[in-house]
């Protein structure tokens, strides 16, 4: 994901396109990593927060006050390290 000037939060190209109340919002969203991303897709859909489609390795939610956040799985290896 990455923020367009003027705010609009916009996917990466090629790259799942977040729902319409998410790009809108103002200010930023904020992300969490979890280590079980479905679990907690499936928890949060029960509770009517989840926003828009689970994406295979992060979702949408909104929080109690409204906020919009990023849910993402914690992973061991991604691809690359942290230690450039």
């Amino acid at each position: 994901m990455r923020v367009k000037r003027g705010g609009e939060l916009q996917a990466a190209e090629g790259g799942p396109k977040p729902p319409s109340e998410v790009r809108m919002q103002p200010g930023f969203v904020v992300w969490f990593g979890v280590t079980d991303v479905r679990a907690a897709y499936d928890k949060a859909k029960r509770a009517g927060r989840a926003v828009g489609e689970f994406h295979g390795d992060f979702f949408f939610a909104k929080d109690p006050d409204g906020r919009y956040i990023g849910v993402y799985t914690l992973e061991d290896d991604h691809g690359h390290s942290h230690d450039h």
